[in-house]
């Protein structure tokens, strides 16, 4: 591998810095260092060692130090990775055995541990769906966006997708608004004039419609095929502002 990256690259040793922070080599030198932890598992002493033993790069030990530690958050995101498909699985399969409070506490203490994970928010959605009141699923989005304030905008944006899926038009609009307060996103608009749209309020819908389309151009090829705004393929407005993107 040495030999091929200094062929590739046209290293000569001691790497810059410059070479070293760049974006076309950072790939090679991870693998680099999750090769010398192959080696040397959960020692990352010994792994710095080895990246420094390598006279053909010269690596300073600032250099090696930082290699090992990227290697080592790679390492743990990927163990993280596993687990978390295994807990996913086992809360699933509790849903489908009936066993509801199981799974819903397996899927709270894992997004507890991994908030990021959207998967196991949807866990909270099909226990709702199949054993507990809207109001109930409510309840307890509100609980898990309270344990963990980090994850409140991205937990209040699948609550609103939960209002619309149910129907319930008014109130998911006013979660996309309240979010859009607090933080600008293409896709509130986007949600917005599409709950517009079903509630007949064409104007309405239009105008949240071109907002989301300025703010991210691509959306209107969505908006073209998107069942829910079919009915708008004809008016004028609405194929003035969703002209497809060249």
């Amino acid at each position: 591998m040495i030999r091929w990256l200094k062929k590739r690259f046209r290293l000569a040793p001691p790497m810059s810095e410059a070479e070293f922070h760049s974006e076309e080599y950072r790939p090679w030198l991870l693998a680099l260092a999750l090769v010398a932890f192959e080696k040397y598992p959960n020692d990352k002493g010994a792994v710095i060692k080895d990246l420094l033993a390598y006279p053909t790069l010269q690596f300073s030990e600032a250099q090696a130090t930082l290699m090992a530690d990227t290697a080592e958050v790679e390492l743990r995101e990927r163990a993280n990775k596993v687990v978390l498909e295994e807990l996913t699985q086992q809360a699933q399969q509790l849903v489908k055995m009936g066993q509801v409070e199981t799974a819903y506490a397996l899927a709270k203490t894992t997004f507890l541990q991994h908030p990021s994970a959207a998967d196991i928010v949807s866990i909270f959605f099909q226990i709702g769906d199949r054993f507990k009141s809207e109001t109930e699923v409510l309840t307890d989005l509100g609980e898990l966006s309270n344990l963990v304030p980090e994850e409140h905008y991205n937990i209040h944006y699948r609550i609103g997708l939960y209002l619309k899926d149910k129907k319930r038009y008014a109130e998911a609009i006013a979660v996309f608004e309240k979010l859009n307060q607090e933080m600008v996103f293409e896709w509130n608009y986007y949600q917005i004039g599409i709950m517009h749209n079903l509630l007949g309020n064409t104007s309405a819908c239009l105008h949240h419609l071109e907002k989301a389309f300025e703010m991210l151009p691509s959306l209107t090829q969505d908006a073209w095929t998107f069942p829910e705004l079919q009915n708008l393929q004809d008016h004028p407005e609405f194929q003035r502002m969703a002209q497809p993107v060249a």
